[in-house]
């Protein structure tokens, strides 16, 4: 048994499980493409599939008053490795709902590429 999930951690079967059944909303991104949302994700932006979300401008998710703040963070996340800190912020579904939410956001490195992995929690009721 050991050696079946070695390898399937190994092709990444683990953590895509992982990752999709995480309730909660979940996006990998680089510095201005959306890479992945997992279905809670797709579910609180609105999207029907993954489709919708993929090579989406991660910027047009934040609200128009939040974007610059937005954009900051994601460059001392570069710059700086700046991880785990949490910003009260407004993002825009793609119907253009405005939402308050939560946001944190972490450094990863995947495959050769620097990117970043975000949660998003939505404080509305």
């Amino acid at each position: 048994m050991p050696d079946r999930w070695l390898e399937a951690a190994r092709q990444g079967e683990v953590q895509r499980a992982i990752v999709e059944s995480v309730p909660l909303p979940t996006i990998l991104h680089n510095e201005e493409q959306v890479l992945y949302a997992n279905p809670a994700a797709l579910r609180l932006y609105g999207a029907r599939d993954l489709s919708e979300m993929v090579g989406k401008n991660i910027f047009e998710l934040a609200h128009p008053d939040s974007e610059s703040a937005a954009r900051e963070r994601v460059a001392l996340i570069y710059t700086r490795g700046l991880d785990g800190q949490r910003l009260a912020t407004k993002i825009v579904t793609l119907d253009g709902r405005a939402l308050n939410c939560v946001v944190t956001a972490y450094p990863l490195h995947l495959l050769g590429r620097d990117l970043i992995i975000t949660v998003v929690m939505s404080t509305e009721r």
